[in-house]
């Protein structure tokens, strides 16, 4: 017969067997989530990931990795918060297994929220971690920034184009024929809406807006062209001084072939179209364009000798740089060229514009600033551009500054304030 205590023992010793099943189950389970999270968040779907992220961390799990996917899905979409949160329990909690570039994104986030002292000691970490980054660099050798950038506030009149804005994105803004082209989420009512699994907005399309002569007059935005916009992301045009063609940024899809990277990825090309009578051409892409890297947001100078873009190829210093290709008499392209530093950093620099008189205008996170993007300027010389000056408050106000347009007479101009409810100049 058994006695008590052999019973006691062979329960608990059942007790410890379910109980190990179960935790062994739950593991498994976790760690399946994770892996599916991760994939998502690797094809840039940072609603999707986070919103398993989520979960794994209200049940309890706590990691390094798993605190840096968190803020980036917050980062990358300029909700700054809910950034803030997550890199703060990395910093917290983890001292120990911090990347340098999360001392960088936390600085940038603290900007954003105008907590500027602790973001300074962050950067200041940030350069004890990397010192030769040139993000460190810029900051150390501008101790006074924030006076720097603010000097620059009487310069500017700041007006929110409420007639067409619209509550989803709107940005990307150009001038073409007495009209404003912009890239825009607005849900237009259709009967599908896709919805792109970045920013849980729908996919970007071209609208256009006759811009009225009294100042700040606008009809009612409408779709560009049924040629250019597809059914997904379409921005940011470049039109040639003859209006002839049009340079413009998609997904890297076309004549319903939808390509990827070799990580399942679908990134962005630059494409072209020409003037077909009242109607664009079927586009085609740009041959430095390909499908494992990101080629985006064209911009013309004023003769139209270059061709000015943002990319993560090959050669890139940071998350993305500004490129540049020659184009001869005939159209043919050169081999696309880094325009260097200091210029590019190891941050992200995208956006770029070239005014008619030559000077260089970005978006950038790299320089010093109030965080997030900012857009720059650097003016032109005789021996090239001097060095890139933060274009100041109230333009900039750390938020997301993005794509900047100058008209031709450089008396006025349009960008975008992702960080904020309406897009517009």
């Amino acid at each position: 017969l058994m006695t008590n205590n052999n019973f006691m023992k062979l329960a608990t010793l059942k007790l410890t067997v379910i109980c190990f099943l179960l935790l062994s189950t739950s593991m498994l389970a976790q760690e399946g989530k994770l892996n599916r999270a991760d994939k998502k968040f690797d094809q840039y779907a940072y609603v999707d990931a986070r919103k398993m992220y989520l979960e794994i961390a209200e049940e309890g799990y706590a990691s390094a990795e798993l605190f840096q996917k968190l803020g980036d899905s917050y980062y990358f979409n300029a909700k700054y918060e809910d950034a803030e949160k997550w890199y703060q329990k990395l910093i917290n909690n983890y001292p120990d297994q911090i990347k340098a570039e999360y001392y960088f994104r936390y600085a940038q986030t603290l900007r954003a929220l105008k907590n500027y002292a602790k973001a300074d000691e962050m950067m200041l970490k940030f350069d004890e971690e990397t010192g030769d980054d040139l993000r460190a660099t810029l900051f150390v050798q501008s101790p006074d920034y924030l006076k720097q950038i603010g000097y620059q506030k009487s310069k500017y009149t700041i007006e929110d184009i409420r007639s067409i804005n619209s509550r989803y994105s709107d940005f990307a803004p150009t001038e073409y024929e007495g009209k404003l082209i912009f890239a825009t989420t607005r849900d237009t009512g259709g009967a599908s809406k896709r919805i792109h699994k970045w920013n849980n907005q729908p996919f970007l399309d071209l609208y256009q807006t006759k811009v009225g002569e009294q100042s700040g007059s606008f009809t009612k935005p409408t779709r560009f062209s049924n040629k250019l916009n597809s059914k997904f992301h379409e921005s940011t045009t470049a039109f040639s001084k003859d209006g002839n063609t049009v340079y413009f940024t998609r997904n890297n899809y076309n004549q319903g072939s939808y390509k990827k990277n070799k990580n399942g990825t679908n990134l962005l090309k630059i494409y072209k179209s020409t003037k077909e009578g009242d109607s664009w051409s079927t586009p085609v892409e740009m041959p430095f364009n390909s499908d494992e890297y990101s080629t985006a947001h064209p911009a013309l100078n004023a003769d139209n000798s270059r061709l000015y873009f943002a990319s993560d190829m090959e050669g890139t210093i940071g998350l993305s740089d500004i490129w540049y290709v020659e184009i001869d008499e005939n159209g043919n392209y050169g081999a696309p060229k880094n325009i260097g530093r200091p210029f590019n950093t190891e941050g992200r620099e995208t956006f770029p514009f070239v005014s008619t008189n030559g000077d260089l205008y970005f978006a950038s996170d790299g320089h010093v600033g109030f965080g997030g993007f900012d857009i720059f300027h650097a003016d032109i010389e005789p021996s090239g551009w001097a060095d890139p000056v933060n274009l100041g408050a109230p333009i900039n106000n750390g938020e997301a500054q993005l794509s900047l347009f100058i008209t031709a007479d450089g008396k006025k101009g349009y960008y975008s304030n992702e960080g904020a409810k309406d897009s517009g100049s």
